[in-house]
């Protein structure tokens, strides 16, 4: 309390009006905590908890932010008594008088210590005189709102004039229809300053009266600048929408839901997915538009998700509410998010779903030709089993990328970490499509496209777009083009961009050194419509039993090469499909440890408008930020999108790392002697798997075979978590990655 009056500057004690300051407890007891030498001789140890109607009166001024005023008659007095009652600090400023003091007297005495409570701090007032129209602004009302006298004037009709006009309606709305109901009320508006610019205020009123007939006479508002509150919202607003514009963006189906199951992110994908719309599914829960059985197995996982803490994965057939024919199939996934909501931590559900519908339908066919389709069977069982762990790991991306774009406010880390959840999306995506692909073209359903572009610049992309990848293999990448050929054509450009990706992928995967060559010539046909492509490389060659094998469905070369070099070996049988639809051949030629040219020509019209074409693919720009580090940790990890990923989090949580693409890096670091404190190791990997390394390291005959080793896996069944910890592994992740756990683990072992 006294704080609260030195602050003001004021002597109560010589005002001509009594004013004592008066604070409540928790239990709505009153009691003056000081009163002047006025107040002393009016009422001197007035018990207000006694004086019942005074005592509500005063217990609801504690609700107004606007001055209040009123008469009551004090016990054991005949004379009324008028009250006028200012909030300050915890409680209010109550000032009163039995009407022996001069109106004059109590108008300035009132005034002057609303006054000095507004001039110490960083809100202005004004006082409207409702008669005359005439406005008193406090002193610090020009500093705070950027203008001078005379600009401003006295004159209600130039307060309203400085308004915005778009906001000038409302605000006389407002204060006509507080004179109906006479509460205090707040409003926002925007007010032109001296140099012509709009600034925002924040304005609380309230009309009172200086009459003891209750008649409004003045208006009396307290206001304050929140132009940087605005900016701020204003801000965060646009980030938000260019947040919601890049999900929309990905090709595939997001939302996200609050703890207590309501949608608060629906994507656009989402919407032509499920067709249902956005504006429909926020804020409800899935019970509100999906069958109950279904709602209710919706709901039991995003408890189960968010207990465990862990990713589910599964495929689910949803079908729109009273419309049971009309089904899709999805492969859908959720995990926990962490989220901060009033200071409070909150675990919310992030999912995504691929439409598999085709992909199930096929499904269905061959099940149903079972007797004679054994053998696909067989390779489909294959292939889904590679994928299992194909598709887990973009996840990793997905789910890691969200948490770290919650955890930043949107610094210059947001672009990087935002790219990371759309390369991851597309990924997943194209995986599924290169099933579709290959379903499609198996019922004969896929159609080409024929559009205008410029051959140059598309085979131009495709080398940037490799170039990355070529160069971290110390690889060159050339790019022939015969002058002489047209390269304004006709045809499916994505498709042939498709083909080229993956045999130039195909290359870098099997060449150690030298490089890469991409040639583009007149075919040897007789035909100018005919182009030939061809991508050599310099790596380990192909036998001719080998290349018998090539163009099989989901068959490598070699069992033994998938382990080396990972893949599916479905990458040559898309390009094979392709090249037949488009009606044109493919081929390879090939000696060992000389290299490999795979080759192909197709037909593309010549497009004699030469329509111009915008570029095709995009380009991503990363940064990295330094941060101070607390451990030192040693990552084995081949996947460089999962690369990324893990590095940002460890640099999030203070650590520094160093990667090694597989785990026989991973063994070699640790005997060169680098120093670490534990180590991340990844169990898939070409060369050497972290079951191998693990045990290895084990078997060194030094102290770092003690260091900690925590598996980091995308297989999350229980057979593998045995094994890791009977190779002497001491902890076991799975991705995708979760902070919480892996903060634990680093905790732990660190």
């Amino acid at each position: 309390m006294a704080n609260a009056l030195n602050q003001m500057l004021i002597d109560f004690s010589d005002l001509p009006i009594a004013a004592a300051y008066v604070e409540k407890d928790d239990d709505i007891n009153l009691f003056i905590a000081w009163q002047n030498k006025a107040a002393d001789a009016l009422w001197d140890d007035y018990d207000l908890n006694e004086d019942v109607d005074l005592k509500l009166q005063i217990i609801q001024a504690f609700s107004h932010s606007a001055p209040t005023s009123f008469t009551h008659h004090l016990k054991e007095n005949v004379q009324p008594c008028r009250f006028f009652v200012t909030e300050m600090g915890e409680g209010l400023l109550v000032q009163f008088f039995f009407g022996n003091i001069r109106e004059s007297d109590i108008k300035r005495s009132h005034k002057s210590i609303h006054e000095m409570m507004l001039d110490t701090s960083k809100t202005c007032g004004l006082e409207l005189d409702l008669k005359t129209k005439h406005i008193h602004y406090t002193q610090n009302f020009y500093e705070i709102c950027t203008i001078d006298y005379s600009s401003l004037g006295h004159d209600f009709d130039q307060f309203i004039d400085r308004i915005h006009p778009s906001d000038q309606k409302r605000v006389l709305d407002t204060i006509q229809s507080h004179f109906e109901v006479s509460w205090a009320f707040d409003i926002e508006f925007r007010f032109k300053n001296i140099f012509g610019e709009f600034i925002w205020l924040a304005m609380t009123a309230k009309a009172v009266s200086d009459k003891d007939d209750d008649e409004l006479t003045h208006l009396i508002a307290t206001l304050h600048n929140i132009s940087e509150k605005k900016a701020i919202e204003q801000t965060l607003k646009t980030r938000e929408q260019l947040i919601v514009q890049i999900l929309d963006s990905l090709p595939i189906s997001i939302y996200v839901k609050d703890e207590n199951g309501c949608y608060r992110f629906f994507s656009h994908q989402a919407e032509i997915e499920l067709g249902y719309s956005r504006n429909k599914i926020i804020g409800k829960t899935d019970f509100e538009f999906l069958p109950p059985q279904q709602a209710r197995q919706q709901h039991e996982e995003d408890v189960d998700t968010s207990r465990s803490r862990k990713i589910i994965i599964n495929e689910e057939k949803i079908c729109q509410v009273g419309d049971e024919e009309n089904c899709k199939w999805f492969l859908r996934g959720k995990g926990p998010i962490n989220i901060k909501v009033d200071d409070y931590q909150q675990t919310w559900i992030l999912g995504f779903l691929v439409d598999i519908t085709h992909q199930k339908d096929t499904e269905s066919k061959l099940i149903d030709a079972k007797d004679v389709a054994e053998q696909a069977l067989k390779a489909k069982a294959d292939f889904l089993s590679i994928m299992s762990h194909e598709i887990r790991t973009p996840l990793n991306s997905v789910i890691g990328g969200a948490q770290l774009l919650m955890m930043n406010e949107f610094d210059e880390e947001y672009r990087s970490q935002i790219e990371m959840i759309h390369h991851s999306g597309v990924h997943l995506l194209n995986l599924i499509n290169d099933v579709l692909d290959l379903s499609k073209m198996e019922a004969q359903k896929l159609e080409l496209e024929e559009i205008p572009f410029d051959l140059t610049q598309l085979v131009e992309i495709v080398t940037k777009m490799n170039q990355h990848m070529v160069q971290e293999k110390g690889l060159y990448l050339d790019l022939q083009i015969d002058p002489a050929l047209p390269i304004n054509r006709k045809g499916d450009a994505a498709r042939l961009r498709q083909i080229l990706l993956n045999l130039i992928n195909n290359a870098s995967k099997f060449t150690e050194k030298g490089g890469i060559t991409l040639k583009i010539s007149k075919s040897t046909r007789n035909n100018p419509m005919f182009v030939r492509f061809e991508v050599t490389d310099t790596g380990i060659g192909i036998t001719p039993e080998q290349k018998q094998k090539l163009f099989n469905e989901y068959v490598q070369a070699e069992s033994s090469i998938n382990r080396k070099y990972g893949g599916t070996g479905l990458g040559l049988l898309i390009c094979q499909k392709i090249v037949d639809l488009m009606e044109g051949s493919i081929g390879v030629n090939s000696k060992i440890e000389k290299g490999t040219t795979f080759w192909f020509e197709i037909p593309l019209k010549i497009d004699t408008e030469a329509a111009d074409q915008n570029a095709l693919g995009d380009q991503a720009s990363q940064e990295d930020q330094k941060k101070s580090k607390h451990l030192s940790i040693l990552v084995a990890e081949d996947n460089q999108t999962n690369q990324m990923l893990i590095q940002a989090i460890l640099k999030k949580l203070g650590h520094q790392s160093v990667i090694a693409a597989n785990g026989l890096e991973a063994v070699d670091a640790l005997k060169a002697g680098q120093k670490f404190d534990l180590v991340l190791m990844d169990l898939n990997m070409p060369e050497m798997d972290g079951i191998e390394a693990a045990k290895e390291i084990r078997a060194l005959d030094s102290d770092v075979s003690t260091i900690p080793i925590i598996a980091l896996t995308a297989n999350a069944f229980e057979s593998a978590q045995k094994e890791v910890f009977e190779v002497g592994m001491n902890d076991f992740l799975t991705k995708p990655i979760n902070l919480s756990d892996l903060g634990r683990v680093l905790d732990t072992w660190g």
